[in-house]
């Protein structure tokens, strides 16, 4: 099945702008034309998850979350995918707007058009932090839904 944007040119990236803020992880579109491949994209998770508004992510590079944290092995991971077109998996010190450190697990996907032409790199981010928050939590709640020990 594939979409038609024919159907209601309007109604697509309006659609999908629900799914995408709908997410639990963080995602941004990046423009690899642009000097410096800033976000031209990001969705509601990702403002939540770094504490920034949209008008202080777009026309920035995502680097801008590794405060001075910059050597960093998935970062170069990374900058090696960008320069051979490539997908990467990495985990990634970042910092939150109130310098708050977090860990964020980073797809950065290629994005081509029809005539295999890069267009932009699709960037999910999942807080690792929160993670670890949410399974505390459960298991704590799982210590108290136990039956008294006799």
């Amino acid at each position: 099945m594939t979409f038609t944007v024919e159907k209601d040119p309007g109604l697509i990236p309006q659609i999908l702008s629900q799914i995408l803020d709908s997410s639990v992880n963080g995602i941004t579109l990046a423009d690899p034309d642009q000097e410096g491949m800033p976000i031209v994209y990001a969705n509601k998770q990702f403002e939540a998850m770094t504490g920034y508004s949209q008008r202080e992510i777009l026309g920035r590079n995502c680097r801008f979350l590794q405060g001075t944290d910059g050597r960093q092995e998935g970062r170069f991971a990374m900058k090696r995918a960008i320069d051979q077109k490539e997908p990467v998996e990495v985990v990634i010190r970042n910092y939150r707007k109130d310098g708050e450190l977090f860990l964020n697990h980073v797809t950065l996907t290629p994005l081509f058009d029809g005539a295999g032409k890069l267009i932009y790199y699709l960037g999910i981010q999942y807080d690792i932090n929160r993670n670890r928050e949410m399974i505390s939590k459960f298991s704590l709640q799982q210590k108290g839904d136990a039956p008294p020990s006799t």
